[in-house]
């Protein structure tokens, strides 16, 4: 977050940029550089309606991925999982005794 802001400082002297224009729609950097890239200069509509969706879309994503693992991990017992363990929702299963 701190990136962000201090890229958003600098942002400050030419809002018209373009890379000031990509980041005003990317999810983690819009809610920083969308309000203040409009309030100093006009902003297409379609851009602002493509920051909420992305931002909405990023969101819908990390709210699916964060159940995906606290299902697959944090209600798991026993041994511990790796993320990728976790990602998958394998366990570590105790080999079958040799006779």
């Amino acid at each position: 977050m701190l990136g962000i802001y201090v890229a958003a400082v600098a942002a400050v002297s030419r809002p018209s940029a373009g890379w000031v224009s990509l980041l005003s729609m990317l999810p983690p950097t819009a809610p920083i550089f969308m309000p203040l890239r409009s309030s100093l200069v006009s902003v297409p509509a379609w851009q602002t309606v493509a920051a909420v969706v992305l931002m909405l879309a990023a969101t819908s994503g990390l709210f699916l991925a964060g159940a995906r693992l606290y299902r697959n991990a944090v209600l798991h017992t026993g041994a511990r999982l790796r993320i990728g363990e976790a990602w998958r929702g394998e366990s570590a299963r105790p080999q079958p005794a040799q006779r």
